[in-house]
C-alpha cells in the first residue's frame, strides 16, 4: 500500500496514540524523539509497548532518537518481539547512519521473513544528508521511503520557513534519490495545523514537485493530505483515456497519437500507467 499520510504522535501520551488508531492516517509514527522529554524516554517505550500488545491493524512506526543519542540502542532493541511496519530515523546524515540501524536491526530482529521484515524511514534534516541522500536510499533494502524534516533543515541553513525557495533544492534532491531508487518520497510536516489554506498550498506543491506523501502533526490535517495525495477521478478518467488511445495507436503500428492536443507517446502512456497503479494501491 503506498502512503498518502502518516501522522506523529507523541509516545508518552497513551489517549492520544489510542486515538490516533481511529483516525484516517495511512500510517502512525509514535515519537520518542522530538515530543518526548529525556525523563520520560523509558516510559514512552512502556507507552508504545501497550499499543503494540493490541496487535492494531494500522500500519505503526517508531521514531527513535537520533544516533549520537544515548537511547538510540534501547529504542530499537526493546521493541524486537512486536510486529510493527519499521523504524523512522531522524538526522541521518550518511549512508553508514542507515547502515548502523540496518545492522543492530539484523542482529536484533533475526528470523523475520520478506512478509513481516520491518523497514526503515530516515529523515533528511541537515545540509550533509541533502548532500548525501543517493547514498542513503541506495544504503540498504531496509529503506522503503525517505522522509524530509524541513524545521531542523531550515534553522541548519539559515533560510526561512515561509519562503518556499529555501526548501526547494532539498526537497528536490530527496524526491530525486527516492523515484530513481523506486521508493516513496515523503514531504516534512506542516507546522501550523491551524492554517488549512497553508497546508493545501504546500501540500500540492510537494506533491507537483513529486512528493507522494506527506507527514502531520494533527489529525486535522490528515483528510486535507489524503485529498491531494490521492489520485482524484478527473485524474483517473484522463490517465484511462491516455492508456486507451496509446495502446490502440499501438496496435497499428503507431508510436504516436494526439488526444485533445496532447501528443502522447510512450513516456506520456506510463505516466498514465502509474496514476492508474497507484490509486489502486492507495485504496488497497
Amino acid at each position: 500500500m503506498l502512503l498518502k499520510s502518516l501522522l506523529f504522535t507523541p509516545g508518552n501520551n497513551l489517549i492520544m496514540m489510542k486515538k490516533s488508531l481511529n483516525t484516517g492516517a495511512d500510517a502512525l509514527i509514535f515519537d520518542l524523539e522530538d515530543a518526548v522529554t529525556p525523563q520520560e524516554k523509558e516510559v514512552a517505550r512502556q507507552k508504545i509497548i501497550e499499543i503494540l500488545k493490541e496487535k492494531p491493524k494500522k500500519k505503526i512506526y517508531i521514531r527513535t532518537n537520533a544516533l549520537d543519542t544515548k537511547w538510540i540502542i534501547d529504542d530499537i532493541a526493546v521493541f524486537s518481539r512486536f510486529n510493527f511496519a519499521g523504524f523512522v530515523i531522524p538526522k541521518v546524515r550518511n549512508r553508514v547512519d542507515v547502515e548502523k540501524i540496518s545492522w543492530l536491526m539484523d542482529i536484533l530482529y533475526q528470523g523475520e521473513t520478506g512478509v513481516d521484515r520491518k523497514t526503515i524511514i530516515p529523515i533528511i534534516e541537515t545540509p550533509e544528508g541533502v548532500i548525501h541522500l543517493n547514498a542513503i536510499a541506495d544504503s540498504t533494502d531496509r529503506v522503503e521511503a525517505v522522509m524530509f524534516g524541513a524545521l531542523d533543515y531550515i534553522q541548519k541553513i539559515r533560510g526561512s520557513i515561509e519562503d518556499e525557495f529555501s526548501l526547494s533544492y532539498a526537497r528536490s534532491q530527496l524526491v530525486n534519490a527516492c523515484r530513481w531508487k523506486k521508493i516513496q518520497p515523503i514531504d516534512s510536516v506542516y507546522p501550523k495545523f491551524k492554517n488549512q489554506e497553508g497546508l493545501i498550498s504546500e501540500s500540492k506543491r510537494a506533491r507537483a514537485m513529486g512528493f507522494g506523501a506527506k507527514a502531520c502533526i494533527h489529525p486535522a490535517q490528515i483528510e486535507i493530505i489524503n485529498s491531494i495525495f490521492a489520485a482524484n477521478q478527473e485524474e483517473i478518467e484522463w490517465a484511462k483515456k491516455i492508456l486507451h488511445a496509446f495502446e490502440a495507436a499501438q496496435e497499428k503500428g503507431l508510436g504516436v497519437v494526439q488526444i485533445d492536443g496532447l501528443m502522447v507517446d510512450l513516456p506520456v502512456a506510463e505516466n498514465a500507467r502509474q496514476i492508474l497503479a497507484e490509486s489502486i494501491n492507495s485504496s488497497e
